[in-house]
């Protein structure tokens, strides 16, 4: 539906409507009994709608809906669309419990909410998930790919199209390197260089990108972890997959790539899914996803070598302000886990001792001890809005 017009048109009545939207809207938002549910993107509010808002935005009676407010927040990873409704109206067709967007307004919008468990929730980082559940997750990121192209938003006149895999990966380098490390770079070079982390990580990928096979783009998710893939409630267990923001147009072995490094599988299921994934593409006619399938070590190269700069900025963030040892370890152990995984695909010369990441760290809170200082973080970054990389 759209949720920027009444049926009439003009003065009054359209001006009556706006304001009955936004007196529902904004009531809502501090409804008491919500649940509050925190991403790495967005916060969101999930409320009870009453009967009156349910019937203006054409909800179901008795449903709730989900408010969602971006937070202010590092942006650590591209984006295709800046509209994830616009997306949500191309998926919905096409995968089980995809939200209907019902209302935006400035920054936040109002989706339907469908009640479901996240993996994680079963399933903690790094423990199996079982043969079952691999199956169904192939299956999703299949009927992903298998998305029309005609039907999604149109494309930025600066992306990339058409099966330039080569100019994909250049597109995923340059903002690694731009809109992330030197974008960054004020708030958090001296850490990096404490590190060894250097805008070389991304950009040695840059070469990589001309040896690639050229395969058809398709709607890439991009960010199917743990907690953005949920279980809907019955026996059969089917999977939906939730917070769409970060959609891509481009390579679908990026797609295996990001979700092989951010669910965090141990070695014998990592190279089961990509076995489940191969065979549920050949053999549902997307054989033209599969070809060149060797170039999904670039990707996952890739995608471990750019996870560095996230990863530290997150733990970064993530301290108390007055840290100790103790916290400080705990920092340093996450910084290390994604150096050890990072070492040869971003090229750094060593991984720095324990020792040396926590006084890195250290040193790093002791620069932002200053008031200015201080001040400036809280203005750029929310508050607990990049919890630590698990």
């Amino acid at each position: 539906m759209s949720t920027e017009a009444p049926a009439s048109r003009g003065g009054p009545p359209r001006l009556l409507h706006e304001l009955r939207l936004r007196w529902h809207f904004w009531r809502h938002r501090r409804r008491p009994g919500g649940i509050l549910l925190r991403g790495q993107h967005n916060t969101n509010y999930v409320v009870p709608l009453d009967e009156t808002f349910a019937a203006i935005v054409h909800a179901e009676p008795g449903a709730s809906g989900k408010i969602r407010t971006p937070m202010k927040t590092v942006e650590v990873l591209p984006r295709t669309w800046r509209s994830e409704a616009d997306v949500l109206a191309a998926v919905r067709p096409h995968l089980p419990a995809v939200p209907t967007c019902l209302l935006t307004r400035g920054s936040h919008a109002l989706h339907t909410f469908t009640e479901g468990t996240p993996l994680s929730a079963d399933h903690p980082a790094e423990e199996p998930v079982g043969e079952p559940t691999l199956r169904k997750l192939a299956e999703v990121m299949r009927r992903i790919a298998e998305v029309p192209a005609a039907e999604l938003p149109p494309l930025p006149s600066e992306w990339p199209v058409g099966n330039d895999t080569p100019a994909f990966l250049r597109t995923l380098v340059d903002f690694a390197e731009t809109r992330v490390f030197l974008t960054y770079h004020e708030d958090f070079g001296t850490l990096f260089e404490a590190l060894g982390i250097t805008g070389a990580a991304a950009r040695r990928f840059y070469g990589r990108a001309d040896d690639l096979t050229r395969r058809p783009f398709r709607l890439l998710h991009t960010d199917l972890h743990r907690d953005n893939v949920l279980r809907l409630p019955g026996e059969a267990g089917d999977l939906f997959v939730v917070d769409w923001e970060i959609a891509l147009f481009g390579d679908p072995l990026h797609e295996l790539a990001t979700h092989l490094v951010r669910m965090g599988y141990g070695p014998r299921e990592a190279e089961r899914m990509k076995e489940l994934w191969y065979e549920e593409m050949t053999g549902h006619g997307l054989a033209d996803a599969v070809r060149g399938f060797e170039d999904l070590e670039v990707y996952l190269d890739f995608e471990r070598a750019q996870s560095l700069y996230p990863d530290t900025m997150r733990t970064a963030l993530s301290l108390s302000p007055d840290a100790d040892r103790a916290e400080l370890r705990r920092g340093a152990r996450r910084v290390l886990r994604s150096l050890d995984s990072a070492v040869k695909a971003a090229g750094l010369a060593r991984v720095p001792e324990e020792e040396e990441v926590m006084a890195a760290l250290a040193d790093w809170l002791a620069d932002q001890s200053g008031y200015r200082r201080r001040q400036r973080l809280k203005r750029r970054y929310s508050a607990g809005a990049l919890p630590p990389p698990p």
